[in-house]
């Protein structure tokens, strides 16, 4: 009897130092992850001011979702922001995530600050594309969307009251930049 006792207090032993020592591990890992990230680097073209980000932010903080520029993401985790709108328009934004391996998307429909609070929060969860988020981003990334210069980069801007203008924010790799195209229908240039 005392030895069963002896041996369940051991196995009992076993499982909590175990599940300490699984604790510990993880929590180093992600520390190391987090130092190994470093801090956040941020490229932004030389002409953009500190009014560059107020309609995104305020729609993004609507959202509840925070300034982009300034979250440090973890390693091999994504977040693009594809900002639509202007004018009398209002603003639409698409919020693509890989997180921890997984994707997401949403889409912000009429972010416009003429409606009530309640149409801020409107957001809707996007299905994956049938050839998937994983595919969808490898296309993304052929075609420039890490590496497209700002509009104002090329002298290439083009503005006309009430247009469309938009504006990308990209967070990955311990990098965040941003960029923007406004009237692409209308520049001058490609």
């Amino acid at each position: 009897m005392i030895n069963s006792a002896i041996r369940a207090l051991t196995l009992h032993f076993k499982v909590a130092l175990l599940t300490f020592l699984l604790g510990i591990a993880t929590a180093s890992i992600w520390m190391g992850l987090m130092r190994d990230k470093g801090e956040l680097r941020v490229i932004l073209p030389d002409q953009w001011g500190p009014e560059a980000f107020r309609i995104v932010d305020e729609r993004a903080g609507a959202a509840q979702l925070p300034k982009l520029r300034t979250v440090l993401l973890l390693a091999d985790d994504l977040e693009v922001r594809i900002w639509v709108g202007g004018g009398t328009h209002g603003e639409d934004g698409l919020v693509l995530q890989r997180s921890a391996g997984r994707w997401s998307a949403i889409y912000l429909e009429g972010m416009f600050d003429k409606y009530p609070p309640a149409k801020y929060q409107e957001a809707h969860i996007l299905s994956a594309p049938k050839s998937g988020w994983e595919t969808t981003w490898q296309r993304l990334i052929k075609a420039g969307i890490l590496s497209l210069p700002d509009e104002s980069e090329r002298q290439c801007e083009t503005f006309i009251l009430d247009s469309t203008d938009y504006l990308i924010e990209i967070n990955t790799n311990g990098l965040f930049r941003a960029y923007s195209y406004g009237n692409p229908s209308h520049a001058s240039c490609a």
